[in-house]
């Protein structure tokens, strides 16, 4: 079980305790496009892959942008450091920002890796039924594709497109 933490005690903490660190484990994009003040971001495929480890010599809050990698980074650094002291900051950086605390944005960053997901599967999504429509009925094999790459992604945990989208050079 993950200690959770409310956003406006994580802030509070953060606050009055300077050994506290705040781990953002998004992607780089997504950190880069908005943050907690002062968070470090190391993100989850670094942890998962062991290329980074965590341990603090104070408390450790971990955010993502919901919470569901938070979680998941715990776990990870449950096994490889459990003298760490840690909580997942709850609801992550939606929450945080709806209690009105503050973060630093960048608008000149990329979208979130989410959106680009959502934008890229809709997209092939209608031209595929547009191409099916009006050239070919098989081109209708193509939304079909993308419908069972969700169903995956959202079965696995996995999504292959985000994987490939965080290899374009804006993603970096």
């Amino acid at each position: 079980m993950t200690d959770m933490i409310e956003p406006m005690d994580a802030y509070e903490i953060m606050k009055n305790d300077t050994s506290c660190q705040i781990i953002d484990v998004r992607e780089p994009a997504e950190f880069r496009s908005c943050h907690i003040i002062g968070a470090r971001n190391i993100p989850l495929s670094k942890l998962e892959s062991g290329d980074e480890v965590l341990a603090g010599e104070g408390k450790l809050l971990i955010c993502c942008q919901r919470g569901m990698r938070a979680e998941r980074a715990c776990q990870i650094v449950r096994g490889t450091a459990a003298e760490t002291e840690m909580s997942v900051i709850r609801g992550g950086l939606n929450e945080w920002k709806q209690n009105g605390l503050p973060v630093e944005e960048d608008s000149s960053a990329p979208i979130a890796m989410e959106r680009q997901v959502q934008i890229v599967a809709g997209s092939l999504v209608v031209l595929g039924i547009l191409l099916g429509v009006f050239v070919n009925q098989w081109f209708l094999a193509l939304s079909a594709f993308v419908g069972c790459g969700l169903v995956f992604a959202g079965v696995t945990n996995t999504c292959g497109m985000a994987m490939l989208l965080r290899r374009l050079p804006y993603n970096h």
